[in-house]
């Protein structure tokens, strides 16, 4: 049987990515390339006669990978290994994002054509970025592994399993990164075909919900009449004393002791005081907005956005399944916006307009 390679994972990576190929017949002392650049024997660890290992050469470029026996004998892999640039590499998705206008601090994309919108958002503006060591992973939340989820440390399987997901974490995780970015978004877009006068009404006003719960726990009298040593003195009960008969505890066929202190436990564990307020407070601000006629309106505003992404240790990545990478994010809205008036007027204005071109073409101004 001749050696050959079924598949191999990552699919894609940049330089020194290590890909692990899955085939047949490997030997060890195998060479291997990367569309034609060849991987130092150093970075190649064989494994066994169906896996193994190697780093992506500095200089490869996107193509097969190959597997050289010793004896000669060389395979291919079906599918073309993506070499990624470093940017790509550590954020796939900002440059997907390389495509839109380049984020401004000033303005977002403006509209410059009478007939083309701008792109509805601008590229991201890395802010800031850090790294998430393994001596610090119980800070994230990972919904791969979540031990935090789990009802009770307490409980003898919940603490199993808490410790369980926290070891598989350690061995798949290499580090996590959390990457802060700022992009501006339009909300909205409005053209008005002549001059317009809108009444826009506003609602403002803060709804504030205060409750409140105490729940007060009492034992000293359990601790009188069992003779326990519970600790604290935390207050008398406030129902009357218990008085338990002997014909009592005859009845329900339970030792006195054992029947007074379920008793007790009912009536003096469960004393809870809630106090609930609601205050609300609303305004109504009603304002006439003049809109200019053949005119658009495009509303931007600034969105920030985190990112959680995971790095998996080497060959771990098949585990995280499609995406190895992602784990959450949150965007949220500031409260910087920009208004970008575009008007556009016809050749029925030309008498009247000096900036009217001659041919009688739309002409536009911001």
């Amino acid at each position: 049987m001749a050696v050959s390679i079924t598949r191999f994972t990552p699919s894609s990576g940049k330089e020194y990515t290590v890909v692990t190929l899955y085939g047949s017949e490997f030997e060890r002392g195998s060479k291997v390339k990367f569309n034609g650049v060849a991987v130092s024997s150093a970075n190649v660890k064989f494994i066994s006669s169906t896996k193994m290992t190697a780093k992506v050469p500095a200089g490869a470029t996107t193509g097969k990978i190959t597997v050289q026996t010793p004896e000669g004998t060389i395979a291919a892999s079906k599918t073309s290994f993506r070499v990624l640039s470093a940017l790509l590499a550590a954020d796939a998705e900002e440059q997907s994002l390389a495509a839109y206008p380049p984020f401004n601090e000033a303005h977002p994309p403006l509209m410059t054509d009478a007939d083309t919108f701008p792109p509805e958002r601008s590229a991201d503006l890395v802010v800031g970025k850090f790294v998430i060591q393994p001596g610090n992973f119980d800070r994230v939340y990972d919904p791969v592994f979540p031990w935090q989820d789990l009802q009770s440390y307490h409980d003898p399987d919940d603490y199993a399993k808490m410790q369980a997901y926290k070891k598989d974490r350690d061995n798949k995780v290499d580090h996590y990164v959390v990457t802060r970015k700022r992009f501006w978004k339009m909300t909205d877009r409005q053209f008005f075909g002549e001059d317009t006068d809108v009444t826009v009404t506003v609602q403002q006003g803060i709804i504030n919900h205060h409750s409140s719960t105490e729940e007060q726990t009492f034992t000293e009298r359990i601790q009188a009449e069992l003779g326990l040593h519970i600790g604290g003195d935390l207050g008398e009960p406030e129902v009357p004393p218990v008085e338990l008969t002997t014909a009592v505890a005859a009845d329900s066929g339970q030792p006195t002791d054992d029947l007074g202190f379920t008793f007790e436990m009912s009536h003096t564990l469960h004393f809870t005081q809630v106090d609930e307020q609601t205050y609300s407070e609303e305004t109504t601000k009603t304002t006439e907005v003049h809109f200019k006629g053949q005119t658009h309106y495009l509303y931007w505003q600034i969105y920030e956005q985190l990112i959680l992404k995971r790095v998996p240790k080497a060959g771990q990545e098949s585990y995280f399944n499609d995406d190895p990478s992602s784990v959450s994010s949150m965007t949220a809205i500031t409260p910087i916006q920009y208004i970008d008036r575009f008007t556009v007027q016809s050749n029925n204005d030309a008498e009247s307009n000096p900036d009217q071109n001659q041919d009688g073409k739309l002409q536009s101004k911001i």
